[in-house]
């Protein structure tokens, strides 16, 4: 089996998703007092990310 990898794709698609996985998961329908309290947060979300951390796995079975 032959991998493909679009050449439109790169890293900053990787970056989006896992921004997105963020702002779903940890930041959506939250209110903020502080910066500081946005940033804890994302910090917590990190660390518990970084714990199950796994690459994301492309996939692309080719045009039809």
């Amino acid at each position: 089996m032959s991998i493909y990898t679009p050449k439109h794709a790169s890293w900053m698609n990787q970056i989006e998703i896992w921004l997105s996985i963020l702002q779903r998961k940890a930041i959506k329908n939250c209110s903020f007092k502080t910066v500081f309290d946005l940033c804890s947060k994302i910090m917590d979300f990190v660390s518990e990310w970084n714990e199950m951390a796994h690459p994301f796995k492309w996939k692309f079975a080719g045009y039809v």
